[in-house]
């Protein structure tokens, strides 16, 4: 239709000749970064050759070439934010697992074949999944609602062999009709974007997974409303957005949280108990306060973790505060994310800064107080703690930066705990005085000159932070510039 040979498309797409015609005559897919080129020859947009448009109008500038960690980041974001498994998604793309983790690493680009079976699956636009930055801008709600109506199914060429022959006005075009997959999501998944909706889905879930699609402020929710009474067993995902202002008290046996699971008596924290995985949440301006409290367990995620993992969590600007009964055998474990860990458990790429934890009686860790491997192996890697306090009254008591105290099953596990870094600024001790001493049995950490904190190659080479869901653009330490998610502020 524009009048173009072989030898001119060949000429623009850096093909020879032989190739555009084996194109055209057996049918085909191109790599994903000719693309640009083929719209700005032929005047069209995405929107138009995906679409087999041959009549549309000319886009108003040229296509820019396709910035790979651009489309990656995308396509790990939709996948995650609709809940599709790896091999789900290679299953309505017709490519194998591999593939899509291959993808989604960006160890290789998927084709326009595949590109195409991408945006029918999520119910974007081929410039929004290419060009637009969906983690930073993406409207949530607007890609959900579309993902409901997704677009028509296209009787579909082999790609680009039909495309160009449609586009050439040949006389005959072979067509391969789409079928398009079936899925079951297996366990339920509930999206959460006000804090009533997430009290409700923590009371009525339990092995599926949450997902949160707008900060959440619980200023004006009494916690004391969740049913912590069992372990949390499915998946809690932040999903990049900050949960704040959550505000845990209580006193005595009237705390918040108690739970009468022997495995998790006296358990506080977001959860209770963790059997599943919290993932990609920063927790903001969080406050535990227990007065009065006997052989009880803390932690800002969770109290007790026995089978599950804590990923990608950040606290700011947060305390824990502990005070126990007046009783000599009265013991506490305070832990910064999770109180104690019963094994088979990880925590890992998480961090806390500007914050404060404290404990009166009881082991102390800045990560987890106390780690024991009855049920298996415990990890922690990749956290890092800055600008926090982290105190134990009883010098008789184990305190460490990352775990509080283990014991011979897990100090024999040391190497599992070589990636835990703290800035020169953080301030710990116990008794009447920081003096800045780790007690026996408690894991301390490395300590880290803080400039470290400014750097991106630290963070992504030194604890293994992945950013496609951490930030880690203009850091600055000194003004409180932390690493952050994707949908944080």
């Amino acid at each position: 239709m524009l009048g173009l040979t072989q030898r001119d498309m060949a000429l623009a797409l850096g093909y020879t000749f032989q190739a555009i015609s084996k194109f055209e005559s057996e049918g085909g897919a191109l790599p994903l970064s000719v693309l640009p080129s083929l719209a700005n020859t032929l005047q069209l947009s995405y929107t138009d050759i995906f679409a087999r448009n041959a009549d549309g109008e000319k886009p108003e500038v040229q296509y820019e070439p396709i910035d790979v960690d651009v489309f990656t980041n995308n396509i790990v974001f939709l996948r995650g934010l609709t809940k599709y498994s790896q091999a789900q998604e290679a299953n309505y793309v017709e490519v194998s697992k591999r593939s899509i983790i291959n993808y989604e690493q960006g160890a290789s680009i998927p084709n326009t074949k595949v590109v195409e079976g991408l945006i029918e699956l999520y119910g974007v636009t081929p410039e929004e999944i290419i060009y637009k930055d969906l983690i930073k801008e993406a409207e949530r709600e607007a890609i959900l609602e579309r993902k409901k109506k997704l677009a028509p199914s296209w009787l579909r060429p082999t790609m680009v062999g039909g495309l160009i022959l449609l586009l050439y006005g040949a006389a005959s075009l072979i067509v391969t009709p789409r079928v398009s997959a079936k899925f079951n999501d297996g366990a339920s998944t509930t999206y959460v974007s006000t804090s009533t909706e997430l009290v409700e889905a923590i009371n009525t879930t339990n092995t599926g997974s949450i997902v949160l699609l707008d900060d959440i402020d619980l200023s004006e929710t009494n916690w004391a409303e969740v049913d912590n009474s069992r372990a949390f067993a499915g998946t809690f995902d932040g999903n990049g957005h900050t949960i704040s202002n959550l505000s845990i008290r209580g006193q005595g046996d009237d705390a918040q949280l108690t739970s009468d699971s022997s495995a998790m008596r006296h358990s506080y924290g977001f959860f209770s108990g963790l059997r599943g995985t919290v993932k990609d949440v920063c927790f903001d301006n969080m406050s535990i306060t227990l007065a009065e409290s006997d052989n009880c367990v803390v932690g800002a995620v969770a109290g007790t973790i026995f089978g599950g993992s804590v990923e990608n969590v950040i606290m700011t600007s947060s305390s824990i505060n502990v005070a126990t009964m007046d009783d000599e055998d009265a013991k506490t474990i305070v832990g910064g994310l999770v109180g104690i860990s019963l094994g088979n458990s990880s925590i890992e790429q998480c961090a806390i800064f500007e914050s404060s934890l404290s404990n009166e009686s009881g082991y102390m860790g800045g990560i987890v107080g106390w780690a024991k491997d009855f049920l298996g192996k415990f990890s922690i890697s990749g956290c890092v703690l800055g600008k926090t306090e982290i105190y134990s009254a009883k010098t008789s008591q184990c305190l460490g930066i990352g775990v509080g105290a283990g014991g011979e099953q897990t100090n024999e596990k040391s190497e599992d705990y070589d990636k835990v870094y703290y800035g020169e600024d953080v301030v710990f001790g116990s008794g009447s005085n920081y003096s800045g001493q780790f007690s026996s049995g408690a894991m301390g950490g490395n300590k880290t000159e803080t400039s470290l904190f400014d750097s991106r190659e630290f963070y992504v080479n030194d604890l293994d932070f992945s950013e496609s869901v951490w930030n880690l653009n203009d850091l600055s330490y000194e003004n409180g510039v932390y690493p952050r998610l994707r949908l944080q502020d």
